[in-house]
């Protein structure tokens, strides 16, 4: 088992769940307890998808309390107003994580867990097939000792090494695509009674086009807050030298957040810019020897929050396959590689969609209204109208099966604005039940 981040510590845990012996290999020090050392510590998201794996190997609960519910996101528009809007019904949320809290959890999980044995600072320098060989390098000595496991399980990540060498073996495409956009981490602490300064049931977004801050909610009382710019260009990282430009962008960009940062410039100026990508690969395993999950196989931009769901639900899935084919590793990792990379390519494509999105939260009345209709007809129908968001965040349908009902309900709200545009005194409840009992019919 390669990488011990996120999803590296649940596929662990999924394999020894079925008696199999796990090596599993870190090249950063694993504390019992504390974090990874990744550099990524912006929140996550965790919805139902992700959760539903967690509560499989019993860590659920654990992970739920750490978590803050965010019911909806709230638009913060550059006037000062502010707009909620719900993420789904029924008092559906995503759980809002740090990072760090997260991976203390599952590092926790693993160091005690029989049949899983921790290296840590060792990383794997090579891979070889045919046979199936691993070069691990102890990054406190530099030794390095060839190992030959029955199988390699790789979640280490977007730079993943296993990934890379089965590229250079010509068993796997990969390709990375950079997004022009980037990230800096900052903070709104709290207030002086220790609690949060903003509403913790919501994650602010603050859209102005190209560019926008997102707060997220911590248990302490705090928002991590993320900017996101271009990389380049006349309002991007690369322009904001000087603490003149960071105040101005800010002043009147984000007032109402800035008089919530008061150690604004220090954080701004001593943080690194995060990079964003698109990792595609092809296929996800070789043969019945070698299996990616998580980034190495499919890294995502951030916007549609699924990440670490996506990963996460790659193991349960994973698991099933072994179960299915009686642990024949052959049958298994083909079913789980023709099964789940298509629905890697979908969510992929969402989630650079979603930038524009977010980005455009407040400009586009027309994907507003989209938006409150679909919302509308969930409500009144819920059995037979699901936005695409809550497909994805709120149910363990597959990517694909939920991009496919998407697709065949979008008839449905177009024609429902079509009656509303038509005449702008139509009750939009008497327009659904219109157009939905025509369907019916």
């Amino acid at each position: 088992m390669a990488g011990a981040g996120l999803v590296g510590p649940v596929a662990a845990l999924f394999l020894a769940r079925r008696g199999h012996g796990v090596d599993l290999y870190e090249r950063e020090p694993f504390v019992r307890g504390a974090a990874a050392g990744s550099g990524r510590s912006i929140n996550l998201t965790l919805c139902t998808r992700g959760l539903a794996a967690l509560d499989e190997i019993g860590l659920g609960a654990r992970v739920r309390r750490l978590t803050v519910p965010a019911q909806g996101r709230t638009i913060h528009a550059t006037d000062g107003t502010s707009r909620f809007q719900p993420y789904g019904s029924r008092g559906e949320a995503l759980h809002v994580i740090s990072r760090a809290h997260l991976n203390a959890v599952l590092r926790e999980a693993v160091a005690g867990a029989p049949g899983i044995d921790v290296h840590d600072e060792c990383e794997i320098a090579g891979l070889a097939l045919d046979p199936l060989r691993i070069t691990v390098r102890d990054r406190r000595t530099g030794v390095e000792s060839i190992a030959s496991p029955a199988h390699v399980v790789a979640a280490d990540g977007a730079h993943s090494r296993i990934r890379r060498d089965l590229a250079a073996l010509g068993r796997v495409e990969a390709a990375q695509e950079p997004l022009t956009q980037a990230y800096r981490e900052l903070t709104i602490g709290p207030d002086r009674a220790g609690s949060w300064r903003l509403d913790p049931a919501a994650i602010h977004i603050w859209p102005r086009g190209r560019f926008m801050l997102m707060a997220f909610a911590n248990i302490d009382g705090s928002f991590t807050v993320a900017l996101y710019l271009p990389r380049d260009g006349e309002r991007s990282f690369a322009a904001l030298s000087s603490e003149a430009d960071l105040a101005a962008l800010f002043e009147e960009s984000f007032p109402d957040a800035l008089h919530h940062m008061p150690r604004l410039t220090d954080e701004f100026f001593t943080r690194p810019t995060a990079t964003l990508g698109t990792v595609r690969c092809r296929p996800w395993v070789a043969g019945g020897a070698v299996a990616l999950l998580g980034d190495a196989a499919h890294a995502l931009v951030p916007f549609y929050g699924q990440g670490a769901n996506f990963g996460f639900e790659d193991c349960a899935v994973l698991d099933r396959c072994l179960a299915d084919a009686g642990d024949d590793w052959d049958a298994a990792l083909a079913r789980y590689d023709g099964g789940r990379r298509p629905d890697g390519e979908i969510i992929a494509d969402l989630a650079v969609a979603h930038l524009e999105h977010l980005q455009q939260a407040i400009d586009s009345t027309e994907r507003r209204r989209r938006q409150d209709v679909e919302q509308r007809m969930h409500e009144l129908f819920p059995d037979a109208f699901t936005p695409l968001y809550s497909m994805i965040a709120f149910t363990t349908l597959s990517y694909a099966e939920a991009s496919r009902r998407h697709r065949l309900q979008q008839p449905a709200v177009d024609r429902v604005l079509s009656l509303c545009a038509h005449d702008p005194g139509t009750d939009v409840d008497a327009a659904i039940h219109a157009v939905l009992a025509e369907q019916a019919r």
